[in-house]
This record gives structure tokens, sequence and C-alpha cells, in this order.
């Protein structure tokens, strides 16, 4: 049974650990805060730097606000039907992403209380950021090496249709989503789940000693 407990307590720390390096780096704001200068300088819809900022934290709220589906509206610009379904989407993949992190959570705080009754509790403290670095370390380097190509990787196959493929004309929104800017997220959100694995593999070495 302690088995058990070890596989499920590490499996639900490397969900818990993703969920959590992913919630995070979306709901800081200075990422995209530091794009608004040139986002505002080249601004195609003249919508003005307040309002640029205001349409950004619309769609974060979308994508994460629990319970019933929210209304998306985005100030001076418009939204296809292909547009709206596909922010619908991204919202299904970030509510699943809260609801498998919540779940992992109570998973592993379940498991740790009856480890930590047989002594068992160093063991998912060890495999759990070992388990969440493996695939990180895979993506990063596709990323160093072609973040195009990962970019549209993830996508496809996440993603069953090619409406995150937006038209400029139809959808404005985009010119205000940056390449550059979801490749800075990729990367925080790698530094955010490293810097949560150190702090998971500290707590092993003192519950180990």
């Amino acid at each position: 049974m302690q088995m058990l407990y070890k596989i499920v307590a590490s499996l639900s720390l490397i969900g818990l650990l993703w969920g959590c390096a992913i919630l995070v780096t979306t709901l800081q704001p200075w990422t995209y805060q530091a794009y608004l200068p040139s986002l505002s300088a080249y601004d195609p819809s003249q919508l003005g730097e307040k309002a640029i900022w205001e349409n950004y934290q619309a769609m974060v709220d979308y994508g994460l606000y629990p319970g019933s589906e929210p209304t998306l509206e985005f100030q001076g610009i418009g939204m296809s039907s292909q547009g709206r379904q596909h922010f619908k989407e991204v919202r299904a993949v970030f509510q699943i992403i809260l609801k498998a992190t919540l779940i992992c959570l109570f998973l592993f705080l379940a498991t740790l209380r009856a480890l930590r009754r047989q002594n068992g509790l160093a063991s998912p403290l060890l495999w759990g950021p070992i388990g969440a670095l493996v695939f990180p370390g895979l993506v990063g380097l596709m990323m160093l090496v072609d973040f195009n190509r990962a970019f549209t990787l993830f996508h496809q196959v996440i993603f069953r249709n090619s409406y995150w493929i937006f038209d400029p004309a139809q959808d404005p929104i985009i010119e205000y989503l940056p390449q550059a800017f979801f490749q800075s997220m990729a990367f925080i959100i790698l530094l955010v789940l490293l810097t949560l694995c150190l702090l998971s593999l500290a707590l092993y070495a003192k519950a180990k000693h």
C-alpha cells in the first residue's frame, strides 16, 4: 500500500507543479505589461494603452473564471465566429488545467498525510520534481532550436481545427498578441516550474535528513 501511495503522490505532485507553473505565469501581469509600450506605439486599431491592457485582462479573466461561461468582448475591436470559438476552446483547456491542479493538490495532500504516518514522506518529493522536469527539458530544447515549429506543433496537438490561425482583418486582437509575448510566457512557465521543483527537492533533502 505504501508503494501505491508513493506513486500517487509522485504523479499528483507532477501535475501540481505543472498546473501551478502554468496558472501562476498566466495570472502574473508584468510580462504583457512589458510589451505595452511597443504595442501602444504600433496600435493598428488605435485602441490606446488602457484599452489594450483591459482587452488582455478580459482574455485572462475569461479563460480562468470558474463556473458558468462568461461573455468575452473586446473594447474597440470585433471578433469573428471562428475567433470566438477558439477562445472558447482555450477557456476549456484552462478550465481543465485548473480542475486538474486542484485534484492533484487534494491527492498529493491526502497521500502525503498517509505517507507521513508511514515515514515514507521523502520519496515523492524527489520523484515528483524529477518527473516534472523530464518533459520540460524536451520542450525547452524544441523552443531553443525552433520556437515557431514548437508553437505550431503545440496548437496542432491541442486544437482540432485551424481557428487558432487568426486573420487580423477579422480578429484584430491577434495584432496585440505578438509571438514574442507567447515565447516569453513559455520560458517563464519553465522558469517557474524549475523554481518549484528546486523547492520540492529542498523539502526532500530536509525530510530525508
